[in-house]
């Protein structure tokens, strides 16, 4: 399979104008970095894979409906802890987490 894409050399997530990446330890693994943000200058396209499982977690009940719109701006990512079979606590969480990020970046 041949490809025209022109590879960065060292490039990463950032490479792109327009687009910034942060990582931190925020407590959810031990002495590991376990949350990550990527953040668009601007709104953009966007696209997901999720599971295929009848059990999705609330972020990813909530990520499917925010990724239908087609539209994005950031990304919060942990890694960790799945926030599985926690019912209506569990989606709320996801959507003050999401709250936050949005307001921590304007």
């Amino acid at each position: 399979m041949s490809s025209n894409f022109k590879w960065i050399k060292n490039g990463g997530v950032t490479s792109a104008m327009g687009l910034k990446a942060s990582g931190v330890t925020a407590g959810i693994r031990a002495n590991r970095a376990d949350m990550a943000l990527l953040l668009s200058d601007a709104e953009s396209t966007c696209a997901a894979l999720f599971t295929s499982n009848r059990v999705a977690a609330a972020p990813v009940v909530l990520s499917r409906k925010r990724v239908a719109t087609g539209n994005c701006r950031g990304v919060i990512i942990n890694s960790g802890c799945a926030n599985a079979c926690t019912g209506r606590q569990g989606f709320e969480d996801a959507v003050e987490m999401a709250r936050l990020a949005a307001d921590a970046v304007g």
